[in-house]
């Protein structure tokens, strides 16, 4: 069965939030870059890092997979589709465990405050990341805003999370090329980037997806995400609470 895909992960989650209490059942999804997110049937919402099962906490991702380094596409084999569960005959109220081969990841160390990388997530039509350093961090190399390179990305994190952050800025850049001037950036938005919204609703939740993981990563103190005009700070022991606020306003 083909595998479940980041959109995937992120159309259950928004149809879950629209659910009737009494419809809920206990869901688990794993990314295929290793963000765990459980569901609850009491509408509880929560995100971590998925680790091996052997007792050894300091696996590292070894050669890096972005498909950059590839020489051809790589497969990953799930235990089951989004059609299984959208159409199943039947939704068992015991849990799914719906995941990708989880990455091997070490739990991150306790930051101070102010310490570590802070990141802003937003679109930014003049550049080519999406991601910057926030101003004012301690942490930060630079006291102002400075756009981080997608190569120090690259090789700070697993190519799993970055081949996903490569997806979704592409269909951002696809969309603002689509809208040309008509879209002005997060400050001065004219129009609405995407057209579709069931489009738009996937790229808001899937970003937010990409930067919960990022902010549980040992060497991040938080990261401000910023898909249109309100900013979402997401922090270590809040993701629960931000992911519901997101998917609220989408």
């Amino acid at each position: 069965m083909p595998a479940l895909t980041t959109a995937d992960i992120a159309f259950l989650l928004c149809t879950s939030q629209q659910q009737k209490a009494s419809q809920r059942f206990h869901l688990t999804l794993t990314t295929a870059y290793g963000l765990v997110l459980r569901l609850g049937a009491n509408g509880s919402l929560t995100a971590d890092l998925s680790v091996p099962d052997s007792s050894d906490s300091d696996l590292t991702p070894t050669t890096p997979t972005a498909r950059s380094k590839l020489p051809f596409p790589s497969s990953k084999p799930a235990p089951t589709s989004i059609d299984s569960i959208l159409h199943g005959p039947h939704v068992s109220p015991d849990a799914f465990n719906l995941a990708f081969p989880p990455p091997a990841v070490k739990k991150p160390s306790p930051l101070a405050p102010g310490q570590g990388y802070k990141y802003r997530l937003y679109p930014d039509k003049h550049g080519a990341s999406h991601v910057w350093y926030a101003p004012g961090w301690p942490g930060n190399p630079y006291s102002s805003a400075k756009r981080v390179r997608e190569v120090d990305l690259e090789m700070r994190y697993p190519g799993e999370w970055f081949d996903a952050y490569l997806d979704w800025a592409e269909r951002l850049e696809e969309a603002m090329q689509r809208r040309g001037k008509g879209w002005d950036g997060v400050k001065g938005k004219r129009e609405p980037l995407f057209v579709d919204e069931g489009e738009r609703m996937l790229w808001m939740v899937e970003g937010l997806l990409l930067a919960c993981w990022l902010s549980l990563q040992g060497d991040v103190g938080a990261v401000e995400y910023q898909p249109a005009g309100e900013v979402f700070v997401v922090e270590k022991g809040t993701l629960g609470r931000v992911l519901r606020r997101v998917l609220g306003a989408v």
